[in-house]
């Protein structure tokens, strides 16, 4: 019990920091990677604002908060899960009843995800 009052929440495995220091000791990689990041999640943003039953939040970060309009958020996310989607499912955290997060991935998971959500609010 006494350990745990100095651990750190997070505990960061040793390859975990490895990868780390390899990434800040070549900082063009993690650049490029922020940029890609960072233009796959305005081209979810625009495209989840195309989709009638859900609202896209602004984000700086890798991941969107949508508010789920046509459904209630917990059964948007259980269709999507029955469509092979994994997102995070917050609706029980305090103020989010209506949302759900979707962490941005590649271009390739993104347009799965927008083709699933097509078909589960259709």
């Amino acid at each position: 019990r006494e350990i745990g009052k100095v651990q750190l929440p997070h505990h960061v495995g040793f390859f975990t920091q490895l990868a780390a220091t390899a990434l800040l000791n070549n900082a063009s990689v993690m650049e490029q990677r922020v940029a890609s990041l960072v233009a796959e999640r305005e081209k979810l943003i625009e495209r989840l604002g195309k989709i009638e039953g859900v609202s896209p939040l602004p984000s700086q970060s890798n991941f969107i908060l949508i508010e789920s309009t046509a459904i209630k958020a917990p059964k948007l996310f259980e269709r999507l899960l029955e469509q092979g989607v994994l997102i995070r499912n917050v609706s029980n955290y305090p103020g989010l009843s209506r949302y759900l997060r979707i962490t941005v991935g590649d271009a390739r998971e993104n347009d799965e995800l927008i083709g699933a959500l097509g078909e589960v609010l259709a």
